[in-house]
């Protein structure tokens, strides 16, 4: 049976994610520009993990 767990919300009914980061040197993609960041693979993967099944 799967477990169903109540998930943190915003003010504005967005999702909560807590996440540690350790060493924010690689946080974001090395092919970003300075007016508009993207984050890494790595962070999209970990972010697109900690949403599953919302």
């Amino acid at each position: 049976m799967k477990k169903i767990t109540q998930r943190q919300r915003d003010e504005q009914g967005r999702i909560i994610i807590n996440m540690t980061v350790k060493d924010d040197s690689e946080f974001l993609s090395r092919f970003s520009e300075r007016s508009t960041p993207v984050i890494s693979s790595e962070v999209a993967e970990f972010l697109e993990n900690s949403t599953q099944g919302i």
